[in-house]
């Protein structure tokens, strides 16, 4: 339906709406690991888009012990911070590849029975559920 070339490898989207390409794959080009350094006939492009949390931060502290459970879930240990509410950071690749960090989450640091918060920590564990990507 679509074909586009590059200098040594070119790329068609089939009627089948999957990509396809061929060519040399010295540095990737292809999209296909499996396809060698160079493949004469098509092969189909595949997407790793897997999310992996590389680091957290609680109002630009970093957080430590981050642990990634089989339940699509993470856990971090909150570092020590005034009562309050904070901005939370959250560093992550997609396919491989470093994203923006979603700074839209809010983390609220309460008073814990007559202790400051800032001299806890909580370990803290949320499930990665409805994440959305463009």
């Amino acid at each position: 339906m679509q074909v586009s070339a590059g200098g040594n490898h070119s790329l068609t989207l089939g009627s089948d709406g999957n990509a396809y390409a061929w060519g040399y794959n010295n540095a990737g080009q292809l999209g296909n690991p499996y396809a060698g350094s160079r493949s004469l006939v098509p092969v189909p492009v595949t997407f790793n888009l897997q999310l992996v949390i590389t680091g957290v931060r609680f109002d630009q502290t970093p957080s430590t012990g981050l642990t990634r459970g089989n339940d699509n879930s993470v856990t971090v240990l909150t570092p020590a911070h005034q009562p309050g509410t904070v901005a939370v950071s959250v560093d992550y690749t997609l396919g491989g590849t470093a994203q923006q960090p979603d700074t839209s989450l809010r983390y609220t640091y309460l008073p814990a029975g007559g202790v400051l918060a800032s001299r806890r920590h909580r370990r803290e564990r949320h499930r990665l559920l409805h994440t959305s990507h463009e």
